[in-house]
């Protein structure tokens, strides 16, 4: 059952599902959360390498090859340059 915000109740066969996305949890009750079935993650706990992934896929609609042949290399020099970056780097104020 999809409950709108204007009361209105959608009936969803057995064969659908429905997938959201969201930016956070922000206005989400209690109940709404355990009856969806939602797990949240926090982009903290994510890491890089899904950016990378997701950024990959969404090129491969332009151009496959291009996308296929970037991406290792993107990935190879952000495992050797994050390192250095967490150690050495420090963010500054201004």
């Amino acid at each position: 059952m999809l409950c709108l915000n204007n009361g209105e109740r959608i009936k969803l066969s057995p064969t659908m599902t429905m997938m959201f996305e969201v930016n956070d949890l922000a206005v989400a009750s209690p109940a709404t959360v355990s009856r969806c079935g939602m797990v949240y993650l926090e982009p903290i706990h994510l890491g890089w390498k899904c950016l990378v992934e997701s950024w990959e896929e969404n090129f491969c609609g332009y151009s496959a090859k291009y996308a296929k042949m970037v991406a290792p290399i993107v990935m190879d020099m952000i495992e050797e340059i994050l390192p250095y970056m967490r150690e050495e780097c420090s963010v500054r104020e201004f």
